[in-house]
């Protein structure tokens, strides 16, 4: 019916249209479909200037630009967007700035977020360095998940022993569990659950 390059004019027209009246998600689709990664690189920028960060990671992921991801990822993380700043390097495969991220995470007690990302890098000493922290401000969940990604059964049945002592019945038989170790599993349902 068109030709390819009328097509992509039109397109790239329409899509410069929607973009005038301030309809970003017509407009990214508009040159997603004219294959026009410089403008698709624009409708990212508006979404910048508007604060629609998860928005603007989207449409850098789409048309490909690892640089402003990278970019983009940098400046949340400065600003304490943990999240946003994991989803662009995530989205650009930039693990150094994922390390960063988790270490943030990490720092500030943020133990969903440093888990989710440290569990993606399957970094295993990150990971055992976090399970201590969440032990240190007894935040026993995350350190078992953080014990359990990094493999470690060693640290999951001290982590059981310590629950064991400090009463915690439930959360010492969930990382015996994990540890599977079914000695003190077989203990504790002998001794504490009738």
């Amino acid at each position: 019916m068109f030709s390819p390059e009328l097509r992509s004019n039109l397109l790239i027209a329409l899509g410069e249209a929607y973009r005038k009246k301030g309809n970003l998600h017509d407009a990214a689709k508009s040159f997603a479909l004219a294959e026009n990664k410089d403008k698709l690189n624009s409708v990212g920028e508006d979404y910048e200037r508007i604060q629609q960060i998860g928005n603007s990671i989207e449409i850098y992921k789409l048309s490909g630009n690892k640089n402003k991801l990278i970019e983009l990822g940098k400046r949340c993380l400065n600003e304490g967007k943990f999240n946003e700043a994991a989803k662009a390097f995530i989205a650009s495969s930039y693990n150094e700035g994922l390390l960063k991220v988790g270490e943030f995470c990490t720092d500030h007690y943020k133990f969903d977020q440093a888990l989710e990302v440290l569990s993606i890098l399957a970094d295993k000493g990150r990971l055992l360095r976090l399970g201590d922290v969440c032990v240190e401000n007894k935040s026993y969940s995350h350190a078992l998940k953080a014990y359990n990604n990094a493999g470690s059964k060693e640290k999951l049945n001290s982590t059981g022993d310590l629950l064991l002592r400090e009463e915690n019945i439930s959360k010492a038989m969930e990382a015996y569990t994990l540890a599977e170790n079914e000695a003190m599993v077989g203990f504790i349902k002998s001794n504490f659950i009738g």
